[in-house]
């Protein structure tokens, strides 16, 4: 799993033994051993009747790569050398990685990430995950949710605008995480900002625990679609809008004439298509590039 947050070993506490009825859902405590005893509970974050988060680290500390074009993070312990590339490990200081655990009662809050799990399937434009189930306490099962610590930064917090190459590449490669989805009959039933998380060019798809099976008839059509333009003006009269509208201050008007550069941009998904209901996001962008008036450039 990539976009870990990793920190130096310490040996981790642990609790011999946990007691608990199969009615309660009480959190795990501090030091608990989970994921076939492969990673310890650190920190509580969250307690609820049907869902508790977790902050949990790996028990087997690693020591990562120093060689930035090679990145390998899992060299075990007392290796000289780096796995992957050969580089020296000299010096290095051995690592525990960190992951954020949610733990559910109700199976179907994770039903699309069990089988995406199950079956292996992974696409870069989806939060990378883990799922598996265990009982901690008694006979019930519980199900968990292994993500990265700490998340990237969900798009509804980014500031606008974004640079316009970096949005036309968030945008091609969430369509094709929608597509990805769609094609293995899953969905959303809403879909806005906060389900989708950015680090630097990547942009992926979070909160599968939204999503829904789709039937399967709906996956043999494509639910996607994009569309762009490029086209060039001239104005003889610039200004920090449309033609059609009326300024009264004197700083919404150039006076001067000027050419530019005009990108349209856009996309479309249907998450749901009957013969009595649909629903369809929509989304577009536009981007005027002047090449003298840089100030009165526009994006909407």
């Amino acid at each position: 799993m990539s976009y870990l947050n990793s920190h130096p070993t310490a040996a981790p506490p642990h609790v011999a033994g946990m007691n608990a009825t199969d009615a309660e859902f009480r959190p795990l405590p501090e030091g608990a051993l989970v994921a076939g005893e492969t990673l310890y509970v650190a920190e509580v974050c969250v307690e609820g009747a049907d869902h508790n988060i977790y902050v949990v680290e790996e028990i087997t500390a690693t020591l990562p790569c120093p060689n930035p074009i090679c990145g390998c993070a899992d060299n075990p312990v007392g290796h000289q050398a780096c796995v992957a590339c050969g580089t020296s490990l000299q010096g290095v200081m051995a690592l525990r990685h960190r992951y954020r655990l949610h733990e559910y009662r109700d199976p179907a809050a994770v039903e699309t990430a069990a089988f995406l799990t199950a079956n292996e399937l992974r696409h870069t434009a989806l939060l990378p995950h883990a799922y598996f189930s265990e009982r901690p306490y008694g006979t019930a099962e519980r199900h968990y949710l292994l993500v990265p610590d700490p998340l990237p930064v969900t798009a509804s917090h980014l500031s606008p605008p974004q640079k316009l190459g970096r949005v036309l590449g968030w945008g091609i490669q969430l369509g094709e995480g929608l597509a990805f989805l769609h094609d293995r009959a899953i969905g959303w039933v809403t879909v806005d900002a906060d389900h989708i998380v950015v680090q630097d060019r990547s942009a992926m798809w979070c909160e599968l625990g939204d999503t829904h099976r789709l039937p399967e008839a709906a996956a043999e059509a494509k639910p996607w679609s994009i569309y762009g333009g490029l086209g060039f003006e001239y104005d003889s009269n610039v200004t920090i809008g449309p033609g059609d509208t009326n300024f009264n201050t004197p700083v919404d008007i150039s006076g001067e004439s000027d050419g530019r550069v005009v990108l349209r941009a856009g996309g479309r998904y249907s998450f749901l298509s009957s013969a009595r209901l649909s629903l369809v996001s929509t989304y577009d962008f536009s981007q005027s590039v002047h090449f003298d008036l840089t100030e009165y450039d526009l994006q909407g």
